[in-house]
């Protein structure tokens, strides 16, 4: 199943975003989260992920900060 949350909608030229959500389930067998890339200074409206990469464009979660101060946040992968 998928929860989509009406915050913000993805748009994509190509295969959409829950397409590529359910590719990296089948991939790796495991919850999937799209995030979303902000601007450092804008990472204290959000929660930001702490990851480590598995590949090119996916990362396994390894925290979550709440609206962190832009100099203390561990990425710029908004929830």
């Amino acid at each position: 199943f998928a929860v989509i949350l009406p915050d913000d909608f993805i748009l994509s030229d190509n295969e959409s975003c829950l397409e590529q959500m359910i590719s990296v389930y089948e991939n790796h067998n495991s919850g999937v989260i799209a995030v979303e890339n902000v601007p450092r200074s804008d990472t204290s409206k959000y929660g930001i992920l702490e990851t480590v990469p598995i590949d090119k464009r996916t990362c396994k979660i390894e925290s979550m900060v709440e609206k962190p101060d832009p100099d203390n946040a561990p990425s710029t992968l908004a929830v």
